[in-house]
């Protein structure tokens, strides 16, 4: 860039200076085309001075020969300078065309660059956005996971207690179907789900939006957005599995998570319920599913 710069430098004074020169030299062409004709005017008066002079009959031969003299320097050539000037010409004009071209052509790579930058920035954004997802995701997976081992954990403790005092095998099978008091319990789902990110569009009778997966099952998903839908909401739901074809699912809002400033990592969204599954979307849906370790642990 420095070096472009000095070139420009270099380029904006010969610039100047060619300019200098021509104005120099039209302000020369002035004064010797006024000289020309202050010439002319003299030799002409002359002329006119010779033949009065001759008429008078005195050294008549010698007064036409001075006549002669300045008719002729009166006749000077013109001063042919359309050449030069239409030769400059052309260089000035091919020399800005060529200077054109060069701003057209900068201007598309600058196009062409600014264009990927917001490309590569579009990229960022969505790679921060799940990254943040699948970092929640694990915290979240890690927390059930404890949650589950704690409960399984007091479970077979309680297990052990009632045969140590003689409660017997069934009484230790009754317990460990009751969570003992206090004991965190996990939600019930009925469906695993499997980490998925997907672009998602979802529309309803009055809103269109695009926002991203985390999670699928096969009996829903949760998709990632900043747009409230009521519960209880009809949408239709466009997405696609890693590998395969656009799938399109009717569902229904079964419940939604606004922004948490405490918890800025986890993502706001709305968990989809699926309806009326075309049997060939239902297997699509089931074989990803099947083919993924759950984010968490069964009941």
């Amino acid at each position: 860039m420095e070096v472009r710069t000095a070139r420009e430098k270099e380029l904006q004074r010969a610039e100047q200076e060619a300019l200098t020169q021509e104005q120099a030299l039209g302000a020369r062409l002035s004064a010797v085309q006024a000289e020309a004709e202050q010439l002319r005017r003299r030799a002409s008066q002359l002329v006119q001075e010779a033949q009065r002079v001759g008429r008078e009959g005195a050294a008549a031969p010698d007064v036409e020969q001075v006549r002669v003299r300045v008719a002729l320097a009166a006749e000077l050539p013109a001063l042919e300078l359309q050449g030069v000037a239409e030769k400059a010409l052309d260089a000035r004009l091919k020399a800005v065309s060529a200077r054109q071209d060069a701003v057209r052509e900068m201007s598309s790579a600058l196009d062409a660059y600014a264009l990927q930058l917001r490309k590569t920035l579009t990229r960022l954004g969505t790679d921060a956005s799940e990254l943040a997802t699948l970092q929640a995701e694990s915290q979240r997976a890690a927390k059930e996971a404890r949650a589950h081992a704690e409960q399984q954990a007091r479970v077979k403790a309680a297990a052990e207690a009632d045969k140590a005092s003689g409660g017997g095998e069934q009484q230790a099978l009754s317990r460990s179907a009751v969570a003992p008091p206090g004991a965190t319990t996990l939600p019930r789902r009925e469906n695993s789900r499997v980490r998925m990110q997907a672009q998602v569009d979802l529309s309803s009778d009055s809103n269109f939006f695009t926002g991203f997966s985390t999670n699928l099952s096969e009996g829903g998903l949760f998709i990632a957005t900043v747009e409230r839908i009521a519960l209880g909401t009809p949408v239709e739901v466009v997405f696609s599995v890693p590998g395969g074809a656009p799938l399109k699912v009717r569902g229904l809002v079964r419940w939604s998570r606004e922004i948490n400033d405490k918890a800025p990592e986890i993502f706001p969204g709305v968990g989809v319920q699926f309806l009326e599954l075309d049997p060939q979307v239902a297997q699509s849906i089931k074989g990803f599913v099947a083919q993924r370790e759950p984010l968490f642990f069964p009941d």
